[in-house]
């Protein structure tokens, strides 16, 4: 891997910025078209969609801020040291940096419960109580803001290679005899950063695995009952966090194989990896047909009668004996219907991911 060169102008922070307008617009139309068609009863699979939804922009936003513009490894009496510029502030002032890092951290873990609270309640049988779900909704946001804190304690977090992230670099007292370098940018390699790495990314596997495993469930069902459209129509943003999850994964491991690897395959890794800032609001958009609504109101347009009926046959899951559930208990909620999979009365179920 190429350890110098000038980041300032690279292609994927100008890619990614455009990652970041796009979902602000994305999820500033969702807000708006909640407002708009907004209902007194909000769905409980709804409540967890918006919190993804929330700390997914939180992450994608995070990059904007702060960016190691210029990296150089040299060599000084037999040691290896880095010249490292950041966009903002330098090593006696990394708040800004300190803040990226938590932020980071804190999104992208939050969004890995939060995932896997989704399709927790995609997988239930029985209806879940409306204060369980915001309960779970609060530790899921709660826990990853303590890790963050936990390891920002442990000085943990700061300069990574293209961002702040996990802490790779840290600052170093050393004076080297070159007077073109000014000691508030001069870094060494960072002793505890594979141990850190390791940690977080054992905790970011486990939430994978345990993803994994309910995607698994998913795939039993939806071959049982000979693919249920609805389901698949609201489990985008799930795949698109395994997606993200993968790709994570598979740089890592491809980090611990090979020392030395190509930059721009780690600019690629940073695009793809970020993508979901984007893909998320879109499919949200996308699974609740809020661009065409958009269209027929701004058009004045009446909403075709076959839309009208299509909408209405997918606001309920998959029609059936409730003994085609996912969830193989057999204990049923006393408000569950027979008539649908989890169709409760007051119009509240556990796949309701409209507005």
């Amino acid at each position: 891997m190429s350890d110098s060169g000038d980041n300032s102008s690279s292609y994927e922070r100008i890619i990614i910025i455009i990652y970041i307008i796009l979902s602000f617009i994305f999820n500033l139309i969702i807000i708006i078209s909640i407002i708009i068609f907004k209902n007194k009863n909000i769905s409980l699979i709804l409540r967890v969609t918006l919190s993804i939804l929330i700390v997914n922009f939180i992450n994608i936003f995070s990059y904007s801020f702060q960016w190691v513009n210029y990296r150089e490894k040299i060599e000084y009496n037999n040691d290896k040291y880095y010249i490292i510029k950041l966009l903002s502030g330098n090593s006696n002032n990394l708040d800004t940096c300190k803040l990226q890092s938590f932020l980071i951290l804190f999104s992208s873990v939050s969004q890995d419960y939060l995932i896997i609270l989704f399709v927790y309640i995609v997988n239930k049988r029985t209806v879940i109580k409306s204060m369980l779900i915001n309960l779970l909704i609060i530790v899921s946001i709660f826990i990853p803001i303590v890790i963050a804190l936990l390891f920002s304690a442990l000085d943990g977090l700061g300069v990574n290679d293209d961002f702040c992230y996990i802490k790779k670099y840290a600052k170093t007292n050393d004076i080297i005899n070159n007077t073109s370098y000014n000691e508030n940018e001069i870094y060494k390699s960072y002793e505890y950063f594979h141990i850190i790495s390791v940690i977080i990314y054992t905790l970011r596997i486990i939430n994978f695995t345990i993803t994994v495993l309910f995607l698994i469930k998913i795939i039993k069902y939806i071959t049982k009952e000979k693919a249920n459209i609805y389901l698949l129509n609201k489990l985008h943003i799930f795949f698109i966090q395994l997606f993200k999850l993968f790709i994570i994964f598979s740089y890592r491991l491809f980090n611990l194989i090979f020392e030395n690897y190509p930059d721009d395959l780690r600019k690629i890794y940073n695009l793809l990896s970020s993508i979901d800032g984007v893909l998320i609001p879109l499919a949200y958009l996308y699974s609740n047909g809020i661009f065409q609504n958009i269209y027929y109101i701004i058009t004045k347009r009446k909403m075709p009668e076959n839309k009208k009926e299509n909408d209405e046959e997918e606001k309920i899951p998959s029609k059936g004996n409730s003994q085609n559930n996912i969830e193989d208990d057999k204990d049923l909620n006393s408000n569950s219907n027979s008539q649908g999979l989890l169709c409760p009365s007051d119009n509240e179920n556990n796949f309701d991911l409209t507005y």
